[in-house]
Protein backbone atom coordinates (compact mmCIF):
# COMPACT_ATOMS: atom_id res chain seq x y z
CA UNK A 1 0.00 0.00 0.00
CA UNK A 2 1.35 3.43 -0.79
CA UNK A 3 0.80 6.64 0.96
CA UNK A 4 -1.88 7.71 -1.29
CA UNK A 5 -3.75 4.69 -0.64
CA UNK A 6 -3.14 2.66 -3.88
CA UNK A 7 -2.64 -1.07 -3.59
CA UNK A 8 -0.10 -3.37 -5.64
CA UNK A 9 0.47 -6.65 -5.70
CA UNK A 10 3.18 -9.13 -7.20
CA UNK A 11 6.38 -10.84 -6.86
CA UNK A 12 8.48 -8.79 -4.11
CA UNK A 13 12.16 -7.94 -5.73
CA UNK A 14 15.55 -7.41 -4.30
CA UNK A 15 15.20 -3.32 -3.62
CA UNK A 16 18.30 -1.52 -4.87
CA UNK A 17 19.06 2.42 -3.42
CA UNK A 18 15.87 4.12 -2.84
CA UNK A 19 13.62 2.33 -4.80
CA UNK A 20 11.29 -0.91 -4.48
CA UNK A 21 10.96 -3.30 -7.25
CA UNK A 22 7.48 -5.02 -7.41
CA UNK A 23 7.27 -7.50 -10.32
CA UNK A 24 3.11 -7.92 -11.22
CA UNK A 25 1.50 -10.07 -14.19
CA UNK A 26 -0.49 -7.19 -15.85
CA UNK A 27 2.10 -4.14 -15.55
CA UNK A 28 5.51 -5.59 -15.45
CA UNK A 29 8.17 -4.51 -12.80
CA UNK A 30 6.37 -1.69 -10.80
CA UNK A 31 9.55 0.52 -9.32
CA UNK A 32 7.79 2.66 -6.34
CA UNK A 33 10.00 5.19 -4.21
CA UNK A 34 11.19 3.62 -0.76
CA UNK A 35 9.69 7.27 0.58
CA UNK A 36 5.97 6.14 -0.98
CA UNK A 37 5.67 2.62 0.56
CA UNK A 38 2.61 3.42 3.65
CA UNK A 39 2.60 -0.51 4.32
CA UNK A 40 4.14 -4.05 2.95
CA UNK A 41 3.23 -7.13 3.57
CA UNK A 42 4.43 -10.55 1.92
CA UNK A 43 3.61 -13.85 2.06
CA UNK A 44 7.02 -15.77 3.22
CA UNK A 45 9.22 -13.74 5.44
CA UNK A 46 11.74 -11.18 3.67
CA UNK A 47 14.95 -9.91 4.78
CA UNK A 48 14.97 -6.25 5.47
CA UNK A 49 18.63 -4.85 5.52
CA UNK A 50 20.03 -2.26 8.22
CA UNK A 51 22.42 0.49 7.93
CA UNK A 52 24.02 -0.90 11.14
CA UNK A 53 24.88 -4.34 9.15
CA UNK A 54 22.07 -6.39 11.10
CA UNK A 55 19.56 -8.24 9.32
CA UNK A 56 16.21 -9.30 10.11
CA UNK A 57 13.16 -11.24 9.01
CA UNK A 58 9.85 -9.55 8.41
CA UNK A 59 6.40 -10.65 7.65
CA UNK A 60 4.86 -7.00 7.50
CA UNK A 61 6.26 -3.57 7.90
CA UNK A 62 4.10 0.04 8.06
CA UNK A 63 6.12 3.05 7.57
CA UNK A 64 5.22 6.15 9.44
CA UNK A 65 6.29 9.74 9.86
CA UNK A 66 9.16 9.52 11.73
CA UNK A 67 9.21 5.48 12.97
CA UNK A 68 9.13 2.15 10.46
CA UNK A 69 7.10 -0.98 12.48
CA UNK A 70 7.58 -4.19 11.39
CA UNK A 71 6.86 -7.67 13.00
CA UNK A 72 8.90 -10.72 12.55
CA UNK A 73 7.95 -14.52 11.47
CA UNK A 74 6.12 -14.82 15.18
CA UNK A 75 4.43 -11.67 14.96
CA UNK A 76 6.30 -9.63 17.38
CA UNK A 77 6.89 -6.14 16.91
CA UNK A 78 9.44 -3.79 16.45
CA UNK A 79 10.29 -0.59 15.20
CA UNK A 80 13.30 1.52 13.34
CA UNK A 81 13.98 4.88 11.88
CA UNK A 82 13.34 5.10 8.60
CA UNK A 83 17.02 5.87 7.22
CA UNK A 84 18.18 2.79 9.18
CA UNK A 85 16.56 0.55 6.32
CA UNK A 86 18.66 -0.06 3.51
CA UNK A 87 17.23 -2.53 1.85
CA UNK A 88 15.15 -5.47 1.87
CA UNK A 89 15.37 -8.48 -0.21
CA UNK A 90 14.07 -12.34 -0.14
CA UNK A 91 17.74 -14.07 -0.55
CA UNK A 92 18.09 -16.67 3.02
CA UNK A 93 21.90 -15.87 2.85
CA UNK A 94 21.89 -12.02 3.73
CA UNK A 95 20.90 -13.75 7.19
CA UNK A 96 23.46 -17.04 6.88
CA UNK A 97 20.58 -19.20 7.11
CA UNK A 98 22.07 -20.96 4.02
CA UNK A 99 24.36 -19.94 1.03
CA UNK A 100 23.27 -19.44 -2.46
CA UNK A 101 25.02 -21.31 -5.49
CA UNK A 102 24.76 -20.28 -8.79
CA UNK A 103 27.16 -19.72 -11.73
CA UNK A 104 27.05 -20.90 -15.43
CA UNK A 105 28.87 -22.67 -17.86
CA UNK A 106 28.82 -22.45 -22.04
CA UNK A 107 30.11 -24.30 -25.00
CA UNK A 108 30.98 -22.94 -28.01
CA UNK A 109 31.62 -25.12 -31.35
CA UNK A 110 32.00 -24.64 -34.54
CA UNK A 111 33.55 -26.09 -38.26
CA UNK A 112 35.14 -23.76 -41.36
CA UNK A 113 35.53 -25.08 -44.49
CA UNK A 114 38.08 -23.87 -47.19
CA UNK A 115 41.49 -24.75 -47.75
CA UNK A 116 41.72 -26.71 -44.94
CA UNK A 117 39.04 -27.78 -41.94
CA UNK A 118 39.16 -26.32 -38.72
CA UNK A 119 38.05 -27.28 -35.68
CA UNK A 120 37.37 -25.86 -32.15
CA UNK A 121 35.81 -26.35 -28.98
CA UNK A 122 35.59 -23.89 -26.30
CA UNK A 123 34.19 -24.70 -22.59
CA UNK A 124 34.04 -22.23 -19.96
CA UNK A 125 32.31 -21.97 -16.34
CA UNK A 126 31.81 -19.54 -13.49
CA UNK A 127 30.81 -20.52 -10.24
CA UNK A 128 29.50 -18.47 -6.95
CA UNK A 129 28.47 -19.81 -3.27
CA UNK A 130 27.69 -16.68 -1.13
CA UNK A 131 26.90 -15.92 2.39
CA UNK A 132 26.13 -13.47 4.36
CA UNK A 133 29.77 -13.05 5.54
CA UNK A 134 31.79 -14.58 2.43
CA UNK A 135 32.09 -16.02 -0.87
CA UNK A 136 33.43 -18.42 -2.53
CA UNK A 137 34.14 -17.87 -6.61
CA UNK A 138 35.66 -19.91 -8.98
CA UNK A 139 35.87 -20.24 -12.94
CA UNK A 140 38.01 -21.32 -16.01
CA UNK A 141 38.15 -21.70 -19.73
CA UNK A 142 39.72 -24.47 -22.14
CA UNK A 143 39.89 -23.19 -25.74
CA UNK A 144 41.59 -25.82 -28.38
CA UNK A 145 41.57 -25.11 -32.30
CA UNK A 146 43.13 -28.07 -34.62
CA UNK A 147 43.54 -27.18 -38.29
CA UNK A 148 43.12 -29.78 -40.63
CA UNK A 149 44.73 -29.69 -43.88
CA UNK A 150 43.79 -31.18 -47.39
CA UNK A 151 46.48 -33.54 -46.90
CA UNK A 152 45.34 -34.69 -43.52
CA UNK A 153 47.93 -32.94 -41.66
CA UNK A 154 46.62 -31.58 -38.09
CA UNK A 155 48.41 -28.47 -36.97
CA UNK A 156 46.80 -27.54 -33.54
CA UNK A 157 46.74 -23.63 -33.79
CA UNK A 158 45.56 -22.56 -29.72
CA UNK A 159 45.63 -25.16 -26.88
CA UNK A 160 45.05 -23.80 -24.13
CA UNK A 161 43.33 -23.59 -20.43
CA UNK A 162 42.71 -21.66 -17.38
CA UNK A 163 41.15 -22.14 -13.75
CA UNK A 164 41.12 -19.65 -11.49
CA UNK A 165 38.99 -19.76 -7.59
CA UNK A 166 39.09 -16.81 -4.85
CA UNK A 167 37.55 -16.85 -1.49
CA UNK A 168 36.07 -13.42 -0.53
CA UNK A 169 35.59 -11.75 2.90
CA UNK A 170 33.38 -9.10 3.32
CA UNK A 171 34.07 -6.40 5.77
CA UNK A 172 31.23 -4.31 5.40
CA UNK A 173 28.71 -4.56 3.10
CA UNK A 174 30.48 -2.97 -0.33
CA UNK A 175 33.77 -3.66 0.98
CA UNK A 176 36.10 -6.66 1.31
CA UNK A 177 39.22 -9.07 1.24
CA UNK A 178 40.05 -11.91 -1.57
CA UNK A 179 43.00 -14.40 -1.80
CA UNK A 180 43.06 -15.33 -5.44
CA UNK A 181 44.73 -18.22 -6.98
CA UNK A 182 45.16 -18.60 -10.76
CA UNK A 183 47.12 -21.39 -12.87
CA UNK A 184 46.59 -21.57 -16.33
CA UNK A 185 48.76 -22.95 -19.61
CA UNK A 186 49.10 -22.57 -23.11
CA UNK A 187 50.94 -25.65 -25.23
CA UNK A 188 51.20 -23.33 -28.70
CA UNK A 189 53.10 -20.69 -27.04
CA UNK A 190 55.39 -23.05 -24.71
CA UNK A 191 53.73 -21.49 -21.54
CA UNK A 192 54.30 -25.04 -19.39
CA UNK A 193 52.65 -23.01 -16.71
CA UNK A 194 51.67 -19.95 -15.01
CA UNK A 195 50.42 -19.40 -11.07
CA UNK A 196 49.47 -16.06 -10.10
CA UNK A 197 48.69 -15.94 -6.24
CA UNK A 198 48.37 -13.30 -3.88
CA UNK A 199 45.88 -11.11 -2.21
CA UNK A 200 43.30 -8.37 -3.28
CA UNK A 201 41.39 -5.87 -2.13
CA UNK A 202 37.54 -5.45 -3.44
CA UNK A 203 34.95 -3.14 -3.44
CA UNK A 204 31.24 -4.70 -4.31
CA UNK A 205 29.37 -1.83 -5.84
CA UNK A 206 25.99 -3.78 -7.22
CA UNK A 207 25.05 -6.94 -5.89
CA UNK A 208 21.93 -8.52 -7.40
CA UNK A 209 20.33 -10.68 -9.87
CA UNK A 210 19.31 -6.99 -12.33
CA UNK A 211 22.85 -5.39 -11.66
CA UNK A 212 26.51 -6.51 -10.60
CA UNK A 213 29.69 -4.83 -10.04
CA UNK A 214 32.64 -5.45 -8.63
CA UNK A 215 36.25 -4.01 -8.69
CA UNK A 216 39.48 -5.32 -7.25
CA UNK A 217 43.13 -4.66 -6.87
CA UNK A 218 45.75 -5.50 -5.02
CA UNK A 219 49.38 -7.45 -5.72
CA UNK A 220 49.95 -11.05 -7.48
CA UNK A 221 53.09 -13.38 -6.78
CA UNK A 222 53.70 -14.74 -10.35
CA UNK A 223 55.72 -18.05 -11.31
CA UNK A 224 56.00 -18.94 -14.57
CA UNK A 225 58.09 -21.43 -16.92
CA UNK A 226 58.50 -22.18 -20.49
CA UNK A 227 59.39 -25.05 -22.28
CA UNK A 228 63.48 -24.72 -22.39
CA UNK A 229 63.88 -22.02 -19.80
CA UNK A 230 64.32 -21.20 -16.03
CA UNK A 231 61.29 -20.56 -13.46
CA UNK A 232 60.52 -16.67 -13.61
CA UNK A 233 59.06 -15.53 -10.65
CA UNK A 234 58.15 -11.88 -9.48
CA UNK A 235 55.27 -9.85 -7.78
CA UNK A 236 53.19 -7.82 -10.28
CA UNK A 237 50.16 -5.17 -9.76
CA UNK A 238 46.69 -6.29 -10.83
CA UNK A 239 43.67 -5.33 -11.08
CA UNK A 240 40.14 -7.26 -12.00
CA UNK A 241 36.61 -5.86 -12.62
CA UNK A 242 33.45 -8.04 -13.38
CA UNK A 243 29.85 -6.29 -14.51
CA UNK A 244 26.71 -7.83 -15.82
CA UNK A 245 23.13 -5.85 -16.61
CA UNK A 246 20.42 -7.05 -17.45
CA UNK A 247 18.26 -4.70 -19.96
CA UNK A 248 14.69 -4.83 -21.37
CA UNK A 249 13.23 -5.92 -18.94
CA UNK A 250 15.60 -8.54 -18.30
CA UNK A 251 15.52 -9.90 -21.87
CA UNK A 252 19.28 -9.60 -22.36
CA UNK A 253 22.51 -9.16 -19.80
CA UNK A 254 25.35 -7.42 -20.82
CA UNK A 255 28.74 -7.94 -19.20
CA UNK A 256 32.00 -7.14 -19.36
CA UNK A 257 35.07 -8.77 -17.27
CA UNK A 258 38.26 -7.83 -17.22
CA UNK A 259 41.77 -8.69 -15.65
CA UNK A 260 44.64 -7.25 -15.83
CA UNK A 261 48.30 -7.71 -14.49
CA UNK A 262 51.33 -4.76 -14.50
CA UNK A 263 55.18 -4.80 -15.37
CA UNK A 264 57.33 -3.82 -12.74
CA UNK A 265 61.07 -3.16 -12.23
CA UNK A 266 61.88 -4.78 -15.45
CA UNK A 267 60.46 -8.08 -14.01
CA UNK A 268 57.24 -10.25 -15.49
CA UNK A 269 55.18 -8.88 -18.47
CA UNK A 270 51.98 -7.19 -19.31
CA UNK A 271 48.67 -9.49 -18.87
CA UNK A 272 45.41 -8.05 -20.24
CA UNK A 273 42.00 -10.20 -20.69
CA UNK A 274 38.57 -8.95 -21.42
CA UNK A 275 35.35 -10.98 -22.35
CA UNK A 276 32.44 -8.61 -23.04
CA UNK A 277 29.53 -9.71 -24.41
CA UNK A 278 25.33 -10.43 -24.87
CA UNK A 279 23.71 -13.30 -23.08
CA UNK A 280 20.01 -13.76 -24.44
CA UNK A 281 17.95 -16.21 -22.09
CA UNK A 282 16.04 -18.55 -24.05
CA UNK A 283 14.01 -21.42 -21.65
CA UNK A 284 14.59 -23.21 -18.94
CA UNK A 285 17.97 -21.47 -17.87
CA UNK A 286 19.50 -22.02 -21.25
CA UNK A 287 21.18 -19.03 -22.40
CA UNK A 288 22.69 -17.81 -25.98
CA UNK A 289 25.87 -15.64 -25.60
CA UNK A 290 27.90 -13.61 -28.31
CA UNK A 291 31.36 -12.59 -26.77
CA UNK A 292 34.28 -11.12 -28.06
CA UNK A 293 37.31 -11.97 -26.30
CA UNK A 294 40.40 -9.87 -25.86
CA UNK A 295 44.02 -11.23 -24.52
CA UNK A 296 47.38 -10.07 -24.23
CA UNK A 297 50.28 -11.50 -23.14
CA UNK A 298 53.56 -9.59 -23.53
CA UNK A 299 55.23 -12.91 -22.65
CA UNK A 300 55.41 -15.08 -26.31
CA UNK A 301 57.84 -16.48 -27.84
CA UNK A 302 59.21 -14.73 -30.91
CA UNK A 303 57.46 -14.88 -33.64
CA UNK A 304 53.88 -15.43 -32.24
CA UNK A 305 51.50 -12.89 -31.65
CA UNK A 306 51.05 -10.89 -28.24
CA UNK A 307 47.47 -9.72 -29.02
CA UNK A 308 44.74 -11.80 -29.70
CA UNK A 309 41.07 -11.65 -30.35
CA UNK A 310 38.12 -13.91 -31.18
CA UNK A 311 34.51 -13.79 -31.51
CA UNK A 312 32.46 -16.86 -30.66
CA UNK A 313 28.89 -18.18 -30.12
CA UNK A 314 27.60 -19.81 -27.21
CA UNK A 315 25.36 -21.79 -25.94
CA UNK A 316 25.09 -22.33 -21.89
CA UNK A 317 23.35 -23.22 -18.72
CA UNK A 318 22.86 -20.29 -16.09
CA UNK A 319 21.34 -20.83 -12.53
Amino acid sequence: MLTNGDQFSGELMPREGNRLYIRTEYAGVLKIDWAFVKELSVSRPAVLKLNNGNTVRVKTLIAHPNRVVYTDPEGEEFSVEPDGIIGIDTEAWLQNEEGVFSGFGNLSLKSDRGNGDAEFADLDFDLTYRRHDDRFRMSGELEKDIKIRDSGFEQVTKNEWKVSGNYDYFLDRKKYVTGSIGVEADAVTDLDYRLLVGPLFGYQFYESRRLNLLAEVGVLYVNERFTGLDDESFWQPSWHVDFDKYVWENRLQLYHEQFGSIQVEGSGSWLLRSWTGLRIPIKGGFVFSLEYKLDYDEEVPEGDDSLESTTRFKLGYKW
